[in-house]
């Protein structure tokens, strides 16, 4: 009960608006299979990845690392990611510290770890608050987009929809089979206009679509 107040006074007093996009993850996805065939390494999820987009996009652009605090923005030291977990109790967001410290074996590790915590009902209080946006995959649910409501106290959230396979035209005009997950950031435009909205999420898009980086 007190979640669903606390989530019905952020859409009624929390001024939303919604930017969405589709990401080709034909190299991410060949990547990640490469990645879990290795063994000794941390099995890795599109969640993860995810994660670690966000973390090096609010790392590049610390401007868009803010949240809304009465009267003024509040600039945060360390990019803390909010994890939206569905358990026996409800929805749950720990939030995963300084992820912009982690390389992605280490944010696998730390985030699964964490999801186990919310899951068995053991996360300790500084696991939970703060950051400025969570993750929300609903990617195994098969929806194509999700307009997600943003956790108080945070200025966004972003929603991890299902991947769909479509023809689109190659630099040709010729028919290619591409890969797409739909995402939708919702933004509190108190701290987010279109155009910081938009360089969080094409960031995100980004780095997910050329996954190198990522994974060096």
């Amino acid at each position: 009960m007190a979640a669903a107040r606390r989530l019905t006074a952020a859409k009624q007093t929390v001024p939303h608006f919604y930017l969405s996009t589709e990401i080709e993850v034909s190299a991410l996805q060949a990547r990640r299979a490469q990645w879990n065939a290795g063994g000794s390494r941390p099995r890795l999820t599109l969640t993860h990845l995810f994660l670690a987009a966000l973390a090096r996009t609010l790392a590049a652009q610390p401007e868009l690392n803010r949240v809304w605090d009465e009267e003024h923005f509040v600039d945060l030291p360390a990019v803390d990611l909010g994890i939206a977990v569905d358990t026996d109790r409800g929805l749950v967001v720990p939030v995963l510290r300084s992820a912009q410290r982690m390389d992605l074996g280490q944010l696998a590790r730390a985030a699964a770890a964490l999801v186990a915590r919310a899951r068995s009902g053991e996360l300790s209080p500084e696991e939970v608050g703060g950051g400025a946006i969570t993750l929300s995959n609903a990617g195994m649910f098969d929806v194509s987009y999700m307009g997600s409501i943003i956790v108080p106290g945070q200025a966004a959230i972003l929603g991890v929809c299902s991947e769909r396979r479509r023809f689109r035209p190659d630099a040709g005009g010729a028919p290619q089979l591409a890969r797409e997950i739909g995402v939708v950031l919702s933004c509190d435009h108190r701290v987010l206009d279109g155009v910081r909205g938009l360089q969080l999420l094409n960031g995100v898009r980004e780095r997910l679509e050329l996954p190198a980086p990522l994974f060096a």
